[in-house]
């Protein structure tokens, strides 16, 4: 009863949220006298929603496909360099500085930087989906490692456990939930990292589906792209929130 409940209450929340931000929408058309060609009504993009939703899911696929690939190939390498880093202090003070600048690198000019090396494609949208989560979830990480518990830790030493053991059985669990408050940032910023880099390079997805629908002025198609995204988003942000639900249920310190 109470799953359902709160199933209920959130499904409910959901559709006050939408119909509040459709209210909103139509406010703005009608307050600033707007036209077609500059924002369409939400019924206009409805309906171009309805008519293409194929070829949008198509470029979308493309896009998470990046998105997703980046995020986790830099959350495995965040979490190794984090790892490495809790164990000796040293190596974050040298290391981090570096990282640090190349986050801090416009993507404007690092994306076709990298599609010099890559060609234009799905590597190159990867490699600037990295770089834009890399360091969120490196921060989110270290952070996690460091906030073990020190009796823990100075139990595992007291039972003389390998360095291996105290990773797993302390410093692990108690980094779960920083490690997933970096993914509930760094998942919706890979969305938006990939379509960075299909605007920058002209790789196939729902970024260079949106600039060449801009180029022809086909504004209700653009406005349902930019819907699309917005949703891909939320729903990656809640599939997020339930892993972390899930996990924290598998395991207790999380």
């Amino acid at each position: 009863m109470k799953l359902a409940r709160r199933i209920f209450v959130s499904i409910g929340l959901a559709a006050a949220c939408l119909a509040g931000a459709v209210a909103l929408w139509y406010g703005i058309i009608h307050a600033l006298g707007l036209q077609p060609y500059i924002l369409p009504t939400p019924k206009a993009v409805a309906m171009a929603l309805g008519a293409q939703y194929r070829v949008l899911l198509g470029y979308l696929a493309a896009t998470l496909g990046s998105g997703l690939a980046g995020i986790c190939i830099s959350t495995v390498l965040a979490f190794a360099c984090a790892a490495a880093f809790a164990s000796n202090p040293r190596l974050a003070d040298t290391f981090m500085p570096f990282m640090v600048a190349v986050k801090n690198a416009p993507v404007v000019a690092l994306a076709p930087l990298v599609m010099l090396f890559l060609g234009r494609g799905l590597a190159t949208s990867v490699v600037v989906v990295m770089v834009v989560s890399f360091l969120p979830m490196l921060v989110n990480c270290l952070q996690g490692f460091q906030a073990a518990n020190r009796r823990h830790l100075e139990l595992m030493h007291v039972y003389a456990a390998r360095a291996d053991q105290v990773f797993w059985k302390v410093r692990f669990p108690f980094a779960l939930p920083y490690v997933f408050a970096g993914l509930r940032t760094a998942v919706p910023a890979a969305v938006l990292g990939a379509l960075l880099a299909e605007w920058l390079t002209g790789a196939k997805g729902i970024g260079s589906f949106i600039l060449e629908t801009a180029s022809m002025r086909d504004m209700d198609v653009l406005w349902a792209g930019i819907v699309v995204c917005m949703g891909a988003s939320m729903a990656l942000f809640w599939l997020t929130v339930l892993a972390e639900r899930f996990v924290q249920r598998r395991i207790p310190a999380a």
